[in-house]
């Protein structure tokens, strides 16, 4: 699979995943006094899942530049995948930090309590490209393979 198309594929993985899992946050945040999903809920479910694809267009931009670094790495696939999560998160983190400053005008500071929204899109992210991982595997372990036959001496 090609890198730009991972990276696609698990930005709309983990889009489709967020706003659910924004909600259970919520719930738990909350303590869990409401079971059931309204109208209104669904309807604000909906909206927030629409505003996700908006304000995470940086961090896949930042997504974009990484994977070509990311994918190309000489090391096991495990810690190659470990450090796109990584990046992955920084990208979310720093996505928040760029907005933050865009909105407020001010320097870039988040406090603890915006953080935690984070942790979503964060879970998100980790269940996407969990899902993803075969892929991810192929793409960095054909990499890594051509790369090696580059430096074999022939007979």
């Amino acid at each position: 699979m090609n890198p730009y198309a991972y990276v696609t594929f698990s930005w709309l993985l983990a889009n489709l995943f967020h706003p659910g899992l924004f909600y259970a946050g919520i719930y738990l945040y909350e303590g869990g006094d409401r079971l059931l999903i309204s109208e209104i809920d669904l309807q604000v479910l909906v909206l927030f899942g629409a505003l996700g694809f908006v304000f995470s267009l940086l961090p896949l931009l930042f997504s974009f530049l990484a994977i070509g670094i990311v994918t190309n790495i000489k090391a096991p696939i495990s810690a190659v995948f470990m450090i796109w999560l990584g990046v992955s998160f920084f990208s979310i983190t720093s996505g928040l930090f760029v907005l933050s400053a865009a909105f407020t005008g001010s320097n870039i500071m988040v406090s603890g309590e915006q953080l935690v929204f984070c942790i979503p899109a964060m879970v998100s992210v980790l269940v996407a490209n969990l899902i993803l991982f075969p892929h991810f595997k192929k793409m960095v372990g054909h990499r890594q393979e051509d790369d090696s036959s580059q430096f074999t001496p022939e007979n």
